[in-house]
């Protein structure tokens, strides 16, 4: 090894010839990691592939339909004023108020006869 101990207090000088057990440690714990990430850029290579095969891009598709699709949602950027005629839709709720309520007069009126008809009379 062509290190220079010139200057180097006698610990630096002592793990750079004899690396310790936890040096010995910490460099097989780095050769693992190395390994792993080898591995996993492997695995996410052939995951990445998969997808791009598996899945159109459909982004450049979005970014002209997009305008297109949501210039309708949001009618304050636009400076259009949008008014809705709400007047008939109480005349329906009414309508359908009316209807539940003659539904219900004619059950009762129905369970009216339907007693009458079981009871026997008294004379």
């Amino acid at each position: 090894m062509k290190y220079s101990v010139i200057g180097l207090p006698h610990y630096v000088i002592w793990h750079i010839y004899e690396p310790s057990n936890d040096d010995l440690k910490h460099m097989e714990w780095m050769a693992q990691e190395e390994v792993r990430l080898q591995k996993e850029e492997v695995i996410y290579s052939v995951y990445r592939k998969i997808f791009d095969d598996g899945f159109e891009n459909v982004e450049e598709d979005w970014k002209s339909e997009k305008p297109r699709i949501l210039r309708n949602t949001d009618s304050s950027k636009l400076g259009r004023i949008v008014n809705v005629d709400w007047s008939d839709a109480d005349i329906m709720d009414q309508r359908t108020i009316n209807k539940k309520i003659l539904k219900d007069k004619l059950s009762e009126l129905e369970e009216k006869t339907d007693n009458k008809k079981k009871e026997p009379l008294l004379e």
